[in-house]
């Protein structure tokens, strides 16, 4: 996560986990309870239905939220929405439960597990043959020690330093160590550099960022078509096309002066 470039949850993981080892002194009784396993929440009484709380609060406050009749659905989000809203959640729930018995209508879930499931079982086991006749198909276990895509086939560059994620994290963890949360800032070349990273090249005065992905399927169809290999090449490498735009949001400004040169020049 803080060699991903995840700084916000990186900042907030370093103040939780600070707070967390001073639980003992601060919070004696809600560190008893962890002890005996009260850090998970169940909401039905099936095996291994143990959730965290992060999760449970996507599945149901998160969830409410987005869904009919939520927040984001015309009501807005102001402050005293937001508080009516959560206020009257408690009032909603005996609204909901009084319904379920006046019409003798319950939802259950079953005893077993979903994953504990005979097609789900059958799923798991497709899904390993999937896994094991892709890999007898093309192997990362082979005799080259470099970083490759196990999908694509293409090898990494020496700039590609993803493997390194522990120890690339850790020194950013080391260099937050003693600072306030606002005081640290991250810098993009303290993260780890992974496939997806673009190539930053000087052609001229400009700067251009070139697709490693696209590159690759370019030089794949001139292998295949057995083209011109310099004439092929003489097309941009971008991300997006400079003679039309100034970055990927922005269009170039009209230079209609040259525009209309050009245009009696060609007649």
């Amino acid at each position: 996560m803080t060699a991903s470039d995840r700084n916000l949850y990186t900042k907030s993981l370093h103040i939780y986990l600070q707070k967390m080892t001073r639980l003992p002194e601060t919070h004696p009784h809600v560190y008893d309870l962890f002890l005996q396993r009260f850090h998970v929440i169940r909401r039905s009484d099936c095996f291994w239905a143990g959730l965290s709380t992060d999760l449970v609060i996507k599945q149901v406050l998160m969830r409410s939220l987005k869904t009919s009749g939520g927040l984001t659905h015309g009501r807005g989000m102001t402050k005293f929405q937001r508080v009516l809203w959560c206020l009257s959640r408690p009032a909603c729930a005996e609204i909901s439960e009084a319904m379920q018995q006046l019409t003798s209508v319950t939802l259950n879930t079953s005893e077993p597990h979903k994953d504990s499931s005979v097609a789900r079982r059958k799923r798991d086991v497709a899904d390993s043959q999937k896994l094991l006749s892709f890999i007898e198909w093309q192997s990362p276990f082979d005799a080259d020690r470099g970083l490759q895509n196990v999908v694509t086939g293409i090898s990494a560059g020496l700039h590609v330093n993803v493997h390194h994620a522990k120890e690339i994290g850790e020194a950013i963890l080391n260099k937050m160590a003693g600072k306030g949360v606002l005081q640290h800032s991250f810098k993009r070349k303290d993260q780890a550099v992974n496939f997806d990273s673009k190539a930053t090249v000087k052609i001229g005065d400009n700067t251009v960022q070139i697709d490693p992905h696209l590159l690759f399927q370019r030089l794949v169809i001139i292998g295949s078509q057995k083209n011109d290999l310099a004439n092929a090449l003489c097309y941009e490498l971008c991300s997006f096309p400079r003679v039309l735009l100034k970055s990927k949001d922005m269009l170039l400004e009209a230079d209609k002066p040259n525009l209309a040169n050009a245009i009696w020049s060609a007649v």
